[in-house]
């Protein structure tokens, strides 16, 4: 899997930061984006990486998603 603009952006903001909130700040000094919409890309992009078993969120580990 090769991530090229905006997608390596939030893998590296995601790898960097504790969490997604932290994650969405580290971007939102790099985008001009309204924050809300870029909040929801970035819901978005993990959501994607979850499906195709990239990721785990917190909620998956726990049996609540």
């Amino acid at each position: 899997l090769a991530l090229r603009g905006s997608a390596a952006d939030f893998w590296r903001a995601l790898r960097t930061s504790r969490d997604l909130d932290q994650a969405l700040v580290a971007l939102s000094q790099g985008y001009a984006a309204d924050l809300e919409v870029l909040r929801q890309d970035l819901s978005g992009f993990v959501e994607d990486l979850e499906a195709r078993g990239l990721v785990l969120t917190e909620a998956h580990r726990h049996g609540t998603c």
